[in-house]
């Protein structure tokens, strides 16, 4: 597995657990708090700066971790606004630099 799955694999796994989906079974569309939002994603963001770190990655390979995890996430069922919303602030937050 290629350094950049496996960290776009470590950030999807995170995020899911931050901000899960709603569950679909249960016919209710249960939205989390944006209290309980935005503190998971900021665990979030502070995870990607972490995974930045160990990785150590050029411009290219920041890119090719955002794709994929933005791959990742529409493939699960996440609305595509909020995956560009989170993808650019990943990138802004904890990307740059």
């Amino acid at each position: 597995m290629s350094v950049v799955t496996e960290t776009g694999d470590r950030l999807f796994a995170f995020f899911q657990t931050v901000v899960p989906l709603p569950a679909a079974k249960s016919g209710k569309a249960s939205t989390p708090s944006v209290k309980t939002l935005d503190a998971g994603l900021n665990k979030f963001y502070a995870e990607a700066r972490l995974q930045r770190k160990k990785m150590r990655p050029g411009l290219f390979r920041r890119a090719r971790v955002a794709f994929y995890l933005q791959q990742r996430l529409l493939a699960a069922g996440y609305p595509p606004d909020l995956v560009r919303q989170v993808l650019f602030a990943m990138l802004l937050a904890a990307f740059v630099g």
